[in-house]
């Protein structure tokens, strides 16, 4: 008979060499075969290899090493993971050799932005949502308030056309101007993201160079840098200029943040007071379809919003106005009266 004592040491150094390799992850599978095997006598009978049945000890010896292997795959798994790196957190930026260039690369890159959602926060309340398709269509939602979850309107930019969502007495239409715009719609994002109450007025406080002017190579050159900071969970350039600040997205070149000196209704700075721009969340991907739609379903569409709101006015239908209200170009096409 086995003396018991020679049979548990023998047992225990069994055990301790298979729990060393099973620390080891990727050979779990193999050890619990070879476990299998070696626990294992065969009879044979009639040409054919039979498996004896196993004591408990053997079963119960096999399901420890089962166990111990199982977590040191867990544990090498745990471990690959926090070698694996969020690739926007890594997103790093080092000074710009050229803060003229940085500034006006924001614009020049817009052609090639991918579809995203962002949400933009003015002096924290009003808020508007922007969304843009693989397309280059653009969609801007306006919402009265930061809790409003319905917009009170929108505009699609799509091709060289312009649909917008107006209000008629308390009837909502859609009205579209087929040849609106010239550009690719994304060119005109930053006009939403970086528009009143933001002002960009100082010398040199340019975000584009305009081709028709003289001396355009001062375009943007009274910006500078002041750090890398980080908005909506993205790595930001801060640049400053004229009292004046923005900060652009480090992979896109998308305005995030933007401030400048709040003035009052003669153009004079107010000391003290600042107006803000910011957004608050921004995902890439893919966008629906039918977000971008110039059709949309359930609501009338008009050809001429000016007539068609004259027809339902009694005092302009009986006499029509024989000039138009003075309108303010937003920046935004579609944002300002259809023309009749």
């Amino acid at each position: 008979m086995t003396d018991r004592l020679d049979f548990e040491t023998r047992l225990e150094e069994r055990v301790r060499a298979r729990a060393a390799l099973a620390s080891r992850p990727f050979d779990a599978a193999a050890i619990a075969h070879q476990a299998a095997a070696g626990n294992r006598r065969r009879w044979w009978t009639g040409g054919f290899e039979l498996p004896t049945v196993r004591p408990a000890v053997g079963w119960l010896i096999d399901a420890l090493l089962l166990a111990i292997a199982v977590l040191g795959a867990v544990a090498g798994i745990g471990a690959l993971h926090l070698f694996q790196r969020d690739p926007i957190q890594d997103l790093t930026l080092e000074p710009p050799s050229d803060v003229q260039a940085l500034v006006l690369s924001s614009r020049d890159r817009l052609p090639d932005l991918p579809p995203v959602a962002m949400t933009r926060l003015d002096d924290g309340t009003a808020t508007s949502r922007i969304y843009v398709d693989r397309s280059g269509a653009v969609r801007i939602e306006q919402y009265a308030s930061a809790d409003a979850t319905e917009p009170d309107t929108y505009i699609i930019l799509s091709g060289n056309s312009v649909g917008s969502l107006e209000t008629v007495g308390s009837e909502k239409v859609w009205v579209v101007n087929p040849e609106a715009i010239g550009d690719d719609p994304r060119i005109f994002i930053p006009n939403e993201l970086a528009s009143a109450p933001i002002t960009f007025d100082g010398p040199g406080c340019d975000l584009s160079r305009n081709e028709d002017e003289v001396g355009n190579g001062t375009a943007a050159t009274g910006w500078s840098y002041v750090g890398a900071e980080e908005v909506a969970g993205r790595p930001t350039h801060h640049v400053t200029c004229g009292g004046s600040d923005l900060w652009l997205d480090g992979e896109t070149g998308l305005i995030l943040r933007a401030r400048s000196q709040h003035h009052d209704d003669s153009g004079q700075p107010i000391p003290g007071e600042l107006r803000t721009m910011e957004v608050t969340d921004i995902a890439f991907g893919e966008q629906p379809a039918s977000l971008f739609d110039m059709a949309p379903a359930g609501v009338p569409f008009v050809d001429d919003l000016d007539a068609y709101r004259c027809v339902r006015d009694p005092v302009c239908a009986s006499s029509p106005p024989s000039e138009r209200p003075e309108q303010h170009d937003s920046g935004v096409p579609g944002n300002e009266p259809t023309n009749p």
